[in-house]
């Protein structure tokens, strides 16, 4: 069982940073998440929700009992005189992916969210008392497919007073991502996020009045694609070099002219490209080549152009568009891929393109592995495994 996770925040307008945390563990045998909303807002808040959320992780990692991580915090973060409440909320998430049990407790914070089969299911919790500290703790079989989404209360304060009286309730909330994901077959839990954050940061009106947290969760099946880019070193190895991207199971790319040529050629395939009227437009001005197939190939894109762009969207640097339409389908579908898969696997050649060794070029000789390098970066931070052959 593999958990795929996707996190977006957004930071009270005009705060330096964001007032929620979430930490996040896995290994082999369980994943661990902690999602903790600090009091107030801005840099005491971002302080108090991170010494919460990395205590839980740190105890529950080390097989500590939930009264003692309760008590830890307790004992951390005292209660504010004032206001009578704790200095931070929290939800944690522990999934035994040996048994496919999970187990979710929350304190505070806005109730999460469990679809299943495209469906909002309600999972009944029994209430606890440690320390003074009021909890629901649930625990559950999962099932592949299913999605949990954590949030904190600035969900729910979207548009409060303003686009909408009173918030926007969880039910509207649920409602709002059932509709995303019955849509969106497949969808992955980096995009569901980024729609909930949106549409939150719309109800603010682009000045978000409380910090806010998505975190959205869906367990499934191991997935994995094979990237083939560029052509070997040595001619000789074309064919090898075809049949090991074949063998590999899951999803396939090629990316590049010269090797999608090259590996249509040794499986005897004709080369089917994408183009529309709206891409052929669009590629007049300056964006990335529309991308195409080849029977058997999941995928085929242009090269250094279409990974600078992959690169920029992994990294934040750039925006992935809303939807798979026009020439912005090759690079949604491309990141997406990288997204939704557990393992990766980069086939590297290293035939060198005469293009790149133009000095008035903005890129140099090694530019296509060093951004292989710096997206298995990202990927690797994202815990995702990734293997990089070169030929």
């Amino acid at each position: 069982m593999m958990v795929e996770k996707g996190i977006r925040q957004l930071k009270k307008f005009n705060e330096e940073l964001c007032g929620d945390k979430v930490e996040v563990y896995h290994d082999d045998r369980r994943f661990l998440m902690a999602l903790s909303d600090g009091l107030g807002s801005g840099v005491k808040a971002n302080i108090l929700a991170t010494l919460t959320s990395k205590i839980i992780i740190t105890m529950v990692k080390e097989g500590m009992g939930l009264s003692d991580v309760i008590d830890t915090i307790g004992k951390t973060l005292p209660i504010c005189q004032v206001r009578n409440i704790s200095y931070a909320t929290f939800t944690i998430v522990e999934i035994d992916k040996i048994n496919s049990i999970a187990t979710l407790i929350e304190f505070d914070n806005p109730g999460a969210l469990i679809f299943r089969d495209n469906r909002l299911i309600e999972i009944e919790g029994v209430k606890e008392e440690f320390k003074n500290h009021k909890v629901k703790k649930s625990i559950f079989k999962l099932q592949y497919g299913d999605i949990l989404v954590l949030f904190s209360d600035g969900v729910i304060h979207a548009g409060i007073g303003a686009k909408l009286k009173l918030g926007w309730p969880r039910k509207e909330v649920a409602r709002y991502i059932h509709k995303i994901i019955r849509r969106r077959e497949g969808i992955s839990m980096e995009e569901l996020a980024d729609w909930l954050a949106e549409a939150c940061n719309n109800f603010y009106d682009n000045k978000p009045g409380d910090d806010t947290t998505i975190a959205a969760i869906r367990v499934r099946p191991s997935q994995s694609v094979t990237i083939l880019v560029g052509p070997p070193k040595d001619r000789s190895k074309d064919k090898e070099v075809t049949e090991l991207l074949m063998k590999e199971e899951g999803k396939k790319i090629v990316c590049g002219g010269t090797t999608s040529k090259l590996v249509a050629r040794e499986l005897g395939k004709n080369i089917k490209v994408e183009l529309d009227e709206k891409s052929k437009n669009m590629s007049k001005v300056g964006q990335i080549p529309p991308g195409g197939t080849i029977e058997g190939i999941d995928l085929v894109t242009e090269g250094v152009l279409t990974l600078q762009r992959v690169y920029s969207v992994l990294s934040g640097e750039e925006k992935l568009p809303k939807g798979n339409y026009g020439i912005n389908k090759t690079l949604y579908t491309f990141v997406e891929t990288l997204r939704e898969s557990d393992v990766i696997t980069f086939l590297v050649g290293r035939a060198i393109n005469p293009a790149y060794q133009n000095p008035d070029l903005p890129l140099a000789t090694g530019v296509k592995e060093h951004l292989i390098n710096k997206i298995a970066s990202i990927l690797q931070r994202q815990g995702k495994r990734v293997n990089i052959k070169y030929f």
